[in-house]
């Protein structure tokens, strides 16, 4: 299924003089700038791929942000079209923000129209030498073979063994993850886990972001631990229940749990959702600076 995409004209293109001699002698300048660009990515394309009739959407300016993925195709109407007409159909026709976001200037869409460029829709039965296989019966000779085949995102915890908590079944957390803060899980104690579940930053923010935010508060919990003799940290009974009923609640105006009709990894292949986050970084920066004891038990 085809993507939306942002047209992002200016992408790849060098900073003029006046930029760079900015960025190199006036900090104010760097930080004003990448708040600038937080804040737009943060509260601004959330609210676009939210429900129309969400209280996301309503409370922003996302009408003009979500016109601007329509905007892409408008510019390339003419390549659009030619590629239409061949029967390559790049137009999406599900909710912005249901799968992963595009960025281009434009490269793309004109490199699918080039004379020596030839888009096949059909799939790949098996591979024979320097033959590609189709499923229509038909072969393509090709030197170089670039295989994008997909991973597993879901699988949080699954390549770690974890022995010794009778109460923790992990077979069956795995199937249904969910951690506090997507680093505290209900019966791990002294586990922290990286970017566990419902940590991505799908439509805004960065995932970098998220990393930074929780490697900051598991070492001020360490370092808290340390400083008071503690040995163990857990989370707290009705924590967590409380927390992913927020999850849900705000993630069903989001385009991953309302648009069912795309395939998407953002999703399990039984529906699930522990992917995204569907809140804005600034509220995840509140709630990991929040936790304290009523939340985490120290012992």
């Amino acid at each position: 299924t085809p993507n939306w995409i942002h047209f992002v004209p200016y992408l790849k293109t060098s900073q003029d003089q006046y930029t760079k001699f900015l960025l190199d002698h006036a900090p104010f300048y760097v930080n004003m700038a990448r708040l600038i660009a937080f804040s737009y990515a943060d509260y601004g394309w959330l609210g676009a791929v939210a429900h129309p009739e969400s209280a996301y959407y309503k409370a922003r300016d996302s009408i003009m942000l979500a016109n601007r993925l329509n905007e892409y195709f408008e510019v390339h109407r003419e390549h659009a079209k030619r590629l239409d007409a061949d029967g390559v159909h790049i137009y999406p026709t599900y909710s912005h923000g249901a799968k992963r976001l595009l960025y281009d200037n434009g490269d793309w869409i004109k490199t699918l129209v080039r004379d020596n460029v030839d888009v096949v829709n059909s799939s790949i039965s098996w591979i024979d030498g320097e033959e590609v296989v189709l499923d229509n019966g038909s072969s393509i000779k090709a030197d170089t073979i670039i295989a994008a085949t997909g991973f597993k995102t879901p699988s949080f915890l699954r390549s770690v063994r974890v022995s010794g908590i009778p109460a923790f079944r992990q077979e069956d957390w795995c199937k249904s993850p969910s951690a506090y803060a997507g680093v505290f899980a209900n019966d791990l104690p002294n586990l922290f886990i990286m970017h566990g579940p419902n940590t991505n930053a799908a439509a805004n923010g960065s995932n970098t972001f998220f990393s930074d935010i929780q490697a900051e508060m598991i070492s001020k919990i360490i370092i808290q631990m340390n400083k008071e003799g503690k040995t163990l940290v857990q989370l707290r009974k009705g924590a967590l229940g409380k927390f992913c009923r927020r999850i849900k609640e705000v993630g069903m105006e989001m385009p991953w749990e309302f648009e069912t009709s795309v395939p998407t990894w953002y999703r399990t292949d039984e529906g699930g959702s522990y992917q995204n986050w569907p809140f804005s970084c600034s509220e995840y920066h509140r709630i990991t600076t929040g936790i304290d004891e009523k939340i985490l038990d120290f012992k």
